[in-house]
């Protein structure tokens, strides 16, 4: 129904290694990959042409207690493989993930899971999840979601486009300066600082090294979001619409 409707279908792959695929990265990919084409081949066949963003959340089983590793280094080589396998195919890809492996929110967790994170993001996957996740995704915190926004920020400063090239590399204004003198001066730098450097606008106070202050920190912003953010209302007339389409799709036989 769904595809039919026009709305993009994300059928995410688990393939818990060890479990319910082959224990080798190479076979979780494979089983993974093999999970998003029958999806895509379903999608296709009940709506040709209908949207699909090929998804996987894959990884080996823990060993010890036969739960999802999320924070094991296999984990961002699966990502990284399916999502090398999305762009081969030509699909937006959803083959990254991000979460907290504790209970409890903290920054020094967050830092563990960008570690791996990073290098999913880093492969070209379109869409991220698992902000504010945490116990193996089985729970989520609004306190978390803000330190991952945070961290985010940190982060997505690599994500950019540097471009390498003769204007880039500047040897006039290399020869303008001269041996022993500073750059700071030359209008070089004026014109380029704002677009080559990353700079914030604004930061969270927390403290790095005092994980308790970052979550009472994250936790004032959170309370103050659900109270002060409004959302959008949707326009009565697409309301109407998407109750008509609805309506109209339950009126046809099941084939």
């Amino acid at each position: 129904m769904l595809a039919r409707a026009g709305i993009p279908i994300v059928s995410m792959s688990m393939s818990l290694g060890g479990m319910s695929s082959p224990v080798t990265v190479g076979g979780m990919i494979c089983n993974a990959n093999t999970e998003n084409l029958a999806s895509l081949i379903i999608t296709q066949i009940a709506s040709p042409g209908a949207p699909h963003i090929y998804s996987s959340e894959s990884m080996p089983a823990d060993m010890m207690t036969g739960g999802i590793s999320y924070g094991c280094p296999e984990a961002p080589v699966v990502s990284i493989g399916t999502t090398q396998m999305a762009k081969r195919y030509g699909l937006p890809c959803l083959t990254g993930e991000w979460g907290a492996e504790t209970v409890d929110p903290s920054r020094p967790t967050s830092f563990n899971a960008l570690s791996s994170t990073s290098l999913g993001t880093i492969s070209g996957t379109d869409l991220i999840s698992g902000a504010g996740a945490t116990d193996d995704a089985m729970g989520a915190s609004f306190e978390q979601v803000v330190i991952d926004a945070l961290l985010w920020e940190d982060f997505r400063a690599f994500m950019r486009k540097f471009t390498i090239n003769e204007e880039s590399i500047a040897l006039e204004v290399v020869r303008q300066v001269g041996h022993g003198n500073s750059f700071l001066s030359h209008p070089h730098t004026m014109k380029n600082f704002k677009k080559e450097l990353f700079i914030k606008k604004g930061r969270l106070v927390c403290g790095q090294t005092m994980p308790d202050k970052s979550i009472q920190d994250a936790r004032k912003i959170a309370e103050q979001i659900l109270i002060e953010h409004k959302v959008i209302a949707i326009d009565e007339d697409i309301i109407m619409k998407g109750d008509e389409i609805i309506k109209e799709f339950e009126k046809k036989p099941v084939e």
